[in-house]
């Protein structure tokens, strides 16, 4: 498999091998510890990193673990919450590109998610989409103003 134009696209600084930019889930574990982080970009050699929580300190050795691909390394800088990762082995291309297609997929799906929730929004009539937006008025009137309107649906006001 190889790269398309969109992986092209993103890739990012100026380093002896491309590195990709992602937004993928993982696990970083370190000192028997795992810790949810995000692959924010990858190259055979590397990747950079973000952990809820201080990133490891310089020197470290770690296991990151993204959609079944594991890769061992050491901390090369931080900062923050973010680390580099520099790999002990390189990672095989097929990996890297398979890590970069699922992002594509996964930014295609929350892109067209989002096309789609517009699209049926403003199908709506606009007297709905009214009614369906929070009115600060409606809560100074309250229960009163709601009764008036629902006066005679046959619901009790």
């Amino acid at each position: 498999m190889s790269m398309d134009t969109r992986q092209f696209d993103t890739m990012v600084g100026r380093r002896q091998m491309p590195r990709m930019r992602l937004e993928l889930s993982g696990t970083f574990i370190i000192a028997h510890e795992e810790n949810p982080c995000l692959l924010n970009d990858l190259s055979q050699r590397g990747a950079g990193i973000s952990l809820g929580v201080s990133a490891p300190p310089l020197g470290a050795f770690g296991a990151l673990s993204v959609n079944g691909v594991e890769a061992f390394g050491t901390v090369i800088w931080r900062s923050g919450t973010r680390f580099g990762l520099k790999f002990e082995e390189p990672l095989p291309q097929e990996e890297v590109d398979r890590l970069g297609a699922i992002h594509n997929e996964v930014e295609a799906i929350g892109f067209e998610e989002r096309r789609q929730r517009l699209q049926s929004f403003t199908r709506v009539p606009l007297e709905r989409r009214r009614d369906a937006v929070f009115r600060p008025d409606d809560l100074s009137n309250g229960l009163a103003d709601y009764g008036r309107r629902h006066a005679g649906n046959g619901r009790a006001a």
